[in-house]
């Protein structure tokens, strides 16, 4: 098994040289790369710019989105509150594929403990869509 190296140092070189992004700046891919000195294609780029997003997230409340064109931009509130919706869109269709799936399961031939499981995932998705329905009639 590969050791992990720690990020720290490298996130706080990156930091130091890029700063701490204001609200709409890009940070291109290729500015990291220098910054770092390490392909945009190695694991390590990627390990060190998802820390680099965590870290900016959590110690400067700055969420930097991927631009798809090469970099990364600090987000707005209003583009906050748009990539929230696609996640929580993502998540729903995630649990709606879980329940699907667990539903799927012989519950004959299920442990009990993973029947139990099974039947619990069935009435929180059924909880949900209730929940939904009521707050969408209401």
């Amino acid at each position: 098994m590969q050791e992990r190296i720690p990020t720290k140092s490298e996130v706080d070189f990156l930091i130091e040289r890029i700063g701490i992004p204001a609200e709409g700046r890009l940070v291109k891919r290729l500015e990291i790369q220098a910054a770092i000195g390490r392909e945009v294609s190695e694991s390590r780029y990627r390990s060190i710019v998802n820390s680099w997003k965590k870290r900016l997230f959590g110690q400067y409340d700055v969420l930097m989105l991927t631009d798809h064109q090469g970099g990364y931009f600090a987000a707005t509130p209003e583009e906050r509150i748009t990539r929230a919706i696609s996640l929580r869109e993502s998540a729903v269709m995630q649990m709606g594929r879980a329940t699907v799936i667990a539903a799927s399961a012989d519950s004959r031939r299920l442990t009990e403990e993973s029947a139990a499981v099974q039947q619990a995932m069935r009435l929180q998705i059924s909880d949900a869509k209730l929940a939904l329905y009521q707050r969408i009639a209401g």
